[in-house]
């Protein structure tokens, strides 16, 4: 067993905790086996190397998934140059993964929220509406006129 070799020292630490755990329980420690001890060291050791290889894998994911982002971020940028609004094309993104029983679902529930918010009789704003008119929260409220 090399000293330096970080497979052989991962071995090493488990088999120790393994024992600690053994001598805690009051089990007395197993008798000395080289050959047992070398098909241990050599589990660890394949367990090691796996469990390294998950992580890089899923580190090189998480890189490749920034990188997607970045890609994401600069379409955006230039849609926003282009004069598009990102905010309604986040919208429309979001809608084009629902079906059209999950987009009317979500609508009806909506429109019953608004309508218990006292939302949907909002007046429309057009340039006619008198000069009076002020719209605290969602209802509209005329000024009282001054005598």
């Amino acid at each position: 067993m090399a000293q330096n070799d970080p497979n052989d020292q991962i071995a090493k630490a488990m088999r120790d905790r393994h024992e600690d755990q053994q001598r805690k329980q009051g089990k007395p420690p197993m008798k000395h086996d080289p050959e047992f001890q070398q098909a241990a060291d050599q589990s660890y050791r394949v367990t090691a190397d796996e469990l390294r290889q998950f992580i890089e894998r899923f580190e090189r994911l998480e890189m490749e998934k920034k990188d997607i982002a970045d890609q994401q971020k600069e379409v955006m940028a230039e849609a926003k140059g282009r004069g598009y609004d990102t905010k309604i094309i986040r919208k429309i993104i979001a809608l084009r993964k629902k079906s059209s029983d999950e987009i009317a679902e979500e609508e009806a529930i909506l429109e019953m929220y608004k309508e218990a918010l006292g939302m949907t009789q909002l007046p429309p704003r057009t340039p006619l509406t008198p000069p009076d008119t002020v719209e605290r929260g969602h209802r509209p409220v005329t000024t009282p006129e001054r005598p």
